[in-house]
């Protein structure tokens, strides 16, 4: 899940990058940059929310696939065994 995390977060840094240089090379701020400051704020919380969610659905459907691993093997071992058992 942090994984994920990480690569957003390296996504919107690689994308912020250009604007803070150019923020930096102009001086100031120009109009309204605060209203999209706000606006990406809310995006990568929603992001995050959203990696959460996945992250947790993920984990979620590696249990179960290995729960049904496990009991997949020991089926196969009881009809090992019993084949085993039977021809002797």
């Amino acid at each position: 899940m942090s994984f994920w995390i990480g690569i957003a977060v390296f996504f919107l840094i690689l994308r912020a990058t250009p604007a803070i240089i150019k923020r930096i090379e102009s001086g100031g701020a120009p109009p309204g940059v605060s209203d999209r400051i706000d606006e990406l704020e809310r995006r990568v919380v929603e992001t995050e929310e959203q990696l959460r969610t996945l992250g947790a659905a993920a984990d979620s459907r590696l249990v179960d696939l290995e729960e049904r691993q496990d009991i997949t093997e020991r089926v196969l071992h009881r009809v090992k065994d019993t084949r085993a058992l039977g021809e002797g």
